[in-house]
């Protein structure tokens, strides 16, 4: 059995290490939540892996996901100090949270025209041609100018990795579509996966991403509510909704338009 009996929301200094290159993205989603409402103002310095398959990496988060949040009420800034890829950890960010009484609600439901803001590719310990290799694929599958394609050698990470990353902008709306270096597969590959995820958004006009609606639906559940368009509710989002379902009483609706997005909503129950 387990008992838990939780005390008061205390904002204020907080370290989290994570030891290992484990994602302290991940972390960060776990305790932000509870901070966005706490009285005082928190700041945290979290270490481990900053740019980790099957999480979101620093910058999916300072670009994509904390602006998100800020729609509801709280200000929170990200500052990357050291990257940190697997194997080999040792990344670190800090996160300043000034945060709300209550949260607000959210309305992200009106089809968008999404175009290629930039995209990077980044190197640590490798040669920068497979960043240029990636970068020259990006080009021609998404038709963007060389002065919106950036490759960069990081030289702060304690071991290699490779990562593309692709910003799709749509006013004050930013996505994010990331392909990972891997060992055994090839630059090109990576690039045309990260571009393939970049067409689907871009051709569906979701103002939300597939990756995004399931890291929002928590943040939601516990304001206000609110309302989104995304492109496909993944196993993971469903498995979110269900698994809040069994903690809180909310109303969910999914509902498929006719434009081919998928509506969630979701409001506390009663409302």
């Amino acid at each position: 059995s387990l008992e838990f009996v939780p005390g008061p929301v205390r904002g204020g200094e907080y370290r989290f290490e994570v030891g290992t290159a484990g994602s302290a993205g991940l972390v960060l989603q776990t305790v932000l939540p509870v901070l966005l409402t706490a009285r005082e103002p928190s700041r945290l310095v979290l270490t481990g892996g900053t740019h980790n398959t099957s999480s979101p990496p620093f910058d999916f988060l300072q670009r994509v996901f904390l602006p998100t949040i800020e729609r509801l009420g709280p200000v929170c800034r990200a500052q990357l100090v050291r990257h940190g890829f697997y194997p080999a950890g040792g990344g670190e960010f800090h996160i300043e949270i000034d945060p709300v009484q209550e949260l607000g609600s959210l309305d992200l439901t009106q089809r968008v025209d999404w175009r290629v803001e930039r995209v990077r590719a980044l190197v640590a310990k490798l040669p920068l041609t497979i960043a240029e290799r990636e970068l020259a694929v990006s080009r021609d599958l998404l038709r963007v100018n060389a002065d919106r394609c950036e490759a960069v050698a990081i030289d702060d990470s304690r071991g290699p990795g490779n990562v593309v990353m692709i910003e799709l902008a749509a006013g004050d709306c930013r996505e994010l579509t990331i392909g990972f270096g891997r060992r055994g597969v090839p630059a090109e590959t990576v690039a045309r996966d990260a571009c393939a995820e970049a067409q689907t958004l871009i051709g569906s006009g979701a103002p939300v991403g597939e990756h995004l609606a399931d890291q929002l639906l928590l943040p939601l559940t516990l304001g206000r509510g609110g309302r989104f368009a995304t492109q496909a509710v993944s196993s993971h989002a469903a498995t979110n909704i269900d698994t809040i379902a069994a903690f809180l009483k909310i109303n969910v609706t999914r509902e498929r338009r006719d434009d081919g997005l998928i509506e969630v909503g979701l409001s506390p129950a009663g409302a």
